[in-house]
């Protein structure tokens, strides 16, 4: 069983570091290639709520607020990002994708689909349910850290 352990730690470490590889390959030689992986992922951050404020992204992405707003001040100036303001408080502003950014976005999406089917390819339902828990197992696992 230790033996099993070790090569699944293994890779892991090697799958989630070929991950990061390949989404900096593809954005570099991509018609996005002026965005690394941070703004691809605020990019992604975004997309899950158009309603979000820099604040609500930056806790997603776990950086500090400050931090956000110099990636968010990059990416409206690349054309990725819109500032919407609110429109029941002026102090507010929401953060929007720009028709850019949606593309950028929808190609990300894609290679995780991708990785999924790959992931899941020649799997049946109870296997998939297992992957699931042991998904599961880690985000828990990182969410106490």
């Amino acid at each position: 069983m230790m033996n099993e352990l070790t090569d699944l730690n293994a890779k892991l470490v090697k799958i989630f570091n070929d991950v990061k590889w390949v989404e900096e390959r593809n954005l570099s030689q991509s018609n996005f290639a002026d965005l690394n992986l941070r703004d691809m992922h605020t990019i992604e951050a975004i997309s899950v709520d158009e309603n979000q404020t820099v604040s609500q992204v930056a806790h997603i992405m776990c950086l500090s607020p400050g931090s956000m707003t110099k990636i968010i001040d990059k990416l409206v100036e690349l054309l990725y990002v819109k500032r919407m303001p609110s429109k029941t408080d002026r102090r507010i502003t929401h953060l929007g994708l720009t028709e850019k950014g949606q593309a950028i976005f929808l190609e990300h999406l894609h290679f995780h689909q991708n990785l999924v089917l790959a992931l899941t390819r020649d799997m049946d339902e109870q296997e998939i349910k297992m992957l699931m828990q042991g998904v599961s197992n880690v985000q828990n696992f990182l969410n106490r850290k």
